[in-house]
Order: structure tokens, then sequence, then C-alpha cells
């Protein structure tokens, strides 16, 4: 029973790790816009300053969300949302300096965000057997669809290395969730088990 617990554990911990990275290299990316443009920093100091705390908020929440080990009820979908929100103001301060694709790039990520979060919010032990496997692969066919649509554009335009990136780990992300739900919903349901008996030994 307990290398049973054990495993269920770790793929639960390794399935979040690749979610959470996806949202890492985003914060890097953020981060490096608000470094090159330290050199408008007298035009713009609040949008720059702004750059930088989005990026270190989404690097920051990224790594935390990947490594506590306790569910802490709706605060990892309320963190999403406002994760998703960063993102998404990251997305329209760019806009506002002439830029376009990796502003509009940020800003479907920041909304991918703000849908996991409400869906996160709404998703609990009581219900997800009933929505769970159709929502993971909803979830999980847009992601494909974005990476894939990214990847493209990005190839036939800017060639940009950050985005392949990202968009990769969507696609890879994506097609986890969608052809594998089945799968992480048991993960889920032997996770949820685990506890438990956790929780009585506590007791």
């Amino acid at each position: 029973m307990t290398s049973k617990s054990g495993d269920n554990k770790k793929n639960a911990f390794f399935q979040k790790l690749a979610t959470e990275f996806a949202g890492f290299l985003i914060g890097v990316q953020i981060l490096l816009k608000a470094l090159d443009k330290m050199k408008y920093f007298s035009q713009y100091p609040v949008h720059v300053c702004f750059l930088f705390a989005a990026g270190l908020f989404v690097i920051a929440g990224s790594i935390y969300n990947a490594a506590r080990r306790k569910e802490s009820g709706h605060a990892h979908a309320l963190f999403h949302i406002v994760e998703g929100v960063v993102i998404i103001t990251s997305a329209l301060i760019l806009f506002e300096e002439g830029k376009f694709r990796m502003p509009a790039f940020l800003a479907f990520i920041g909304c991918l965000y703000v849908m996991m979060g409400m869906i996160g919010y709404k998703l609990n032990k009581d219900n997800y057997k009933q929505y769970g496997k159709s929502i993971l692969r909803w979830v999980g066919s847009a992601f494909m669809v974005f990476g894939l649509t990214a990847v493209i554009w990005n190839w036939n335009y800017d060639k940009d290395k950050w985005v392949f990136g990202i968009g990769g780990m969507f696609i890879l992300i994506g097609a986890l969730y969608a052809f594998f739900a089945g799968r992480l919903i048991s993960i889920f349901e032997k996770a949820e088990k685990s506890k438990a008996p956790e929780a009585a030994e506590g007791d």
C-alpha cells in the first residue's frame, strides 16, 4: 500500500511539474522582455517595473505550485486566475509599445490560465467523475491547437526559440490531457484515496 501511495504521489507531482513548467517559461519570457525594455526605463518606468514584477510573480507561482505538497482548496485555482490576469496585463503593455506577435501569444496564454483557474474552481472531488474527462479533453485540445498555431506562426515569421519552446510545451501538455484524460482522472482518484489513511493517522 505504501509503495502504491508513493507511486501515485510521484505521478501526480510530475504531472503538476509538467503543467507548471510552461508557466515558468512564460515568466522567463516576460522577464526577458522587461530586460529588453530597460533602455526605455526613463520613458516607461511603470511598464518596465510591472513587467519585471509580473515575470517574477509567474515564475515564483509556477515553482510554488509545482513544489507544494498539500492541496489548498480553491487557492490553486484562484492563483491561476490571478496569474492569467497578470500575463494578459503584460501583453497589453507590450501591445501599447507597438509589438504584436509575442503580446498576442501571451494574451492567449493568459486567457487559458484564467479559463483553467475557473474550471479548477468549479471542479472538485464531488463532481470530477461527471465532468473531469470531458473538461480535460476539451482543455487539452485547445492547448494542442494553440501550441501548433504558435509553432507554425513562429516558424513563418519570427522564429523565436522561446515561442517554439512554450508552444511545444503546450502541445505536449495538451496531448497529455486530451489522450490520457482517463489515466489522469484515475491518478487523481488514487491520490485522493491515499490522503484518507494519512489523514486518519494524523488524527
